[in-house]
């Protein structure tokens, strides 16, 4: 990849399920999906972006050329696109015809569901990997009608009994399906990553392994040999958010998780994330979501 660091718009998830050009179909909090997307020239994707959502796309009919992180890919039918988050992403040209089958899916998303896998997760679809899988059309339907019923599923998560259980395990079988096909089409990017990226990608994976058991930046720095000031002003630079941020980022993201499909006490959640006591993370967790443990409890438990 090239050393120059390029400097990039964050595209949002809520900003997707607003475009009009792009008609996300979204009926699940943090996730999207549209097995019959035209996709349209949409001006704020042709500049280099990065999002807060992991995106999967099929191309079904048509041509799409993609850059993710600086490299051109030339995607024809049956093609399979794996963007994440922080990978740099730009549409460079489409054919007018050009058909896809298109999914987006947040972190908080993933989280929520996948908490302790997150980690694979999120290694397995970094951009240590080439993101362009050119598919076999067996394989590509597969895909494709995994998709259709994740669509499926997504109509009945309001109305079916168990339609929220029926979603997840949609999901987890196109994950599955990907782990599968990884196998075979998934290849190591060659392409050199800058000193910072290595960084930033080392100091995220060490964040997702050890955010129980610590939260402290300086901890993490002295793992990674660098000083706190460098690890947080190289972790802005690249994610945009500071090294304080990420970790708060998955600390939260966990306790939402077990406050909402655990039947741990506040105190045993408090205890499970290595705070001092119940009342430090009341206060520390009210911070950033604006409700009290008890309080979001008691809100998740309405839905």
């Amino acid at each position: 990849m090239a050393g120059k660091k390029q400097s990039a718009n964050i595209y949002r998830h809520a900003e997707l399920l607003q475009d009009t050009e792009i008609d996300a179909k979204s009926t699940v909090p943090g996730f999207a999906v549209n097995c019959n997307l035209q996709f349209m020239d949409i001006p704020a994707l042709r500049n280099n972006f990065r999002s807060d959502f992991l995106g999967i796309i099929l191309v079904v009919k048509g041509k799409l050329t993609i850059s993710i992180n600086l490299e051109e890919h030339i995607m024809l039918p049956n093609s399979l696109l794996l963007a994440t988050p922080h990978a740099l992403k730009q549409v460079i040209s489409m054919d007018d015809d050009t058909l896809l089958c298109g999914l987006s899916a947040t972190v908080d998303f993933m989280g929520k569901i996948f908490a302790d896998k997150v980690l694979d997760l999120m290694n397995y679809f970094s951009t240590k990997y080439c993101p362009h899988w050119q598919l076999d059309s067996k394989d590509a339907a597969t895909i494709a009608n995994t998709f259709n019923m994740i669509l499926h599923r997504t109509e009945e998560y309001n109305t079916h009994t168990y339609g929220k259980e029926l979603f997840y395990h949609s999901f987890a079988t196109l994950l599955y399906e990907l782990g599968g096909l990884g196998q075979v089409y998934a290849k190591i990017n060659h392409a050199d990553f800058s000193r910072k990226e290595n960084l930033v990608m080392a100091f995220t994976s060490q964040v997702q392994q050890h955010f129980r058991q610590q939260r402290n930046v300086q901890a993490f720095a002295e793992q990674l040999h660098v000083t706190p000031k460098y690890l947080t002003e190289t972790v802005k630079e690249i994610t945009g958010k500071t090294a304080g941020e990420i970790i708060d980022h998955f600390v939260i993201l966990e306790a939402k998780r077990m406050l909402s499909d655990t039947p741990l006490s506040i105190l045993q959640i408090a205890e499970e994330l290595n705070f001092s006591d119940q009342s430090f993370f009341g206060k520390y967790f009210k911070r950033f979501v604006g409700h009290s443990p008890k309080e979001y409890r008691q809100i998740q438990r309405k839905y």
